[in-house]
């Protein structure tokens, strides 16, 4: 986990939603949020909130699939496969 808190992806109402809380209060710490996956890490970047690569690399796909699944019009469930209207599961 990275030290600098938990990150929350979520799309609602046409943007990507970012939740940002510390990791063992879970105290919400900051909220941000973009049109597109671009914006948000750029927020998120400025901000300095996370501090392991590994981490930055994560909730940069997550924010990928989330942008992806709201042009598309599908429903998007963190860390989770995007599940198209046929059932078929991609991008995990």
């Amino acid at each position: 986990a990275d030290p600098r808190g938990v990150v929350i992806i979520d799309v609602v109402d046409g943007m990507i939603k970012v939740k940002f809380q510390n990791q063992k209060t879970s105290e919400m710490l900051m909220e941000l949020e973009g049109k597109t996956a671009k914006d948000v890490m750029y927020k998120i970047k400025h901000y300095k909130m996370v501090s392991r690569t590994d981490h930055a690399a994560f909730i940069g796909s997550e924010l990928a699939k989330a942008e992806l699944c709201m042009k598309l019009g599908i429903k998007y469930n963190y860390d989770n496969p995007i599940e198209l209207p046929t059932g078929e599961r991609i991008v995990s």
